[in-house]
């Protein structure tokens, strides 16, 4: 909803609620770009993500999950992430906003990674997902590969 209003683009607007408004302004970008594509494709048809915005940042998150099969990782027992493949240690970058305002989640997916401080890998790019969404989509990808399938 913030970038229906053109508020954002006054770069106090944006100080005062301590958002980035170079990755407003990407976000908008590629908001439109989405709804060039999305106008081009629908012939006429009025697309939509959802009726409400949870469903809307449902679908949004399963199709994140979709593409990043590869870069999930798992809360352990030690209170850690883990990476899904692998087992690699991961730490959430502090400056990330899921690392600061994210909600728990047993599962994650990420974007990037960089090293960390004493040998450790940090992620940025956080988002919390539900784990039967990885299940399906890994099984997904590995069966196309030809792997055994999970479970």
């Amino acid at each position: 909803r913030i970038l229906e209003g053109e508020d954002w683009k006054n770069g106090g607007w944006c100080k005062e609620r301590f958002i980035n408004q170079r990755a407003v302004r990407k976000a908008d970008e590629i908001r439109s770009q989405l709804r060039r594509l999305c106008s081009q494709m629908a012939s006429g048809r009025r697309l939509s993500c959802a009726g409400t915005e949870e469903e809307g940042e449902k679908l949004i998150l399963q199709s994140l999950a979709s593409g990043h099969v590869f870069n999930a990782a798992r809360i352990g027992s030690d209170g850690k992430y883990r990476t899904m493949r692998g087992g690699t240690a991961v730490e959430i970058h502090p400056g990330s906003v899921f690392g600061r305002f994210g909600r728990f989640s047993e599962y994650i997916i990420f974007g990037n990674t960089e090293d960390g401080r004493e040998g450790t890998v940090r992620i940025v790019n956080v988002s919390g997902i539900d784990g039967n969404w990885l299940l399906r989509e890994g099984t997904k990808v590995f069966m196309k590969k030809g792997e055994q399938g999970v479970g």
